[in-house]
């Protein structure tokens, strides 16, 4: 038996207003972390954090906006056995209303108070734009 940990790669967006974070909850899950999801066969990083933004809160991304803001990897959340999570995470400029949409139950702007109600991934975010007094 294996005890390598599954690995995967997903984009992530960041999106900040007031200092607080956006981030969103998925349909039967209790935590929330940031709009985005794995990446389609064939699909680039930017193509991945443009469609997964619209599908989930309904905004358009502004292509020649879109730049990677960091890369790193933490756990993984909502799996039966341990998985690695690479986090891909880019931060834009958009047009639209944000709501939540698709598989999207809820929408929150988190601030350094609410890391208990996020995801092991989106908790090491938090903690850097915390660190990089992005959020607050």
């Amino acid at each position: 038996m294996s005890t390598e940990k599954i690995q995967f790669e997903v984009v992530a967006g960041i999106i900040i207003k007031e200092h607080k974070i956006l981030m969103c909850r998925s349909r039967g899950n209790e935590l929330y972390y940031c709009p985005g999801g794995k990446l389609e066969p064939g699909e680039s990083e930017i193509d991945a954090i443009i469609r997964e933004c619209k599908e989930e809160i309904d905004i358009d991304l502004i292509p020649e906006s879109i730049k990677k803001h960091c890369c790193f990897e933490a756990e993984a959340y909502g799996f039966s056995e341990p998985r690695t999570v690479v986090m891909n995470c880019y931060q834009f400029q958009y047009t639209g209303e944000i709501k939540a949409s698709a598989e999207i139950d809820d929408v929150f702007w988190a601030s350094s108070k609410d890391s208990e109600r996020l995801a092991p991934a989106a908790r090491v975010l938090l903690d850097r734009l915390i660190n990089d007094s992005l959020v607050l």
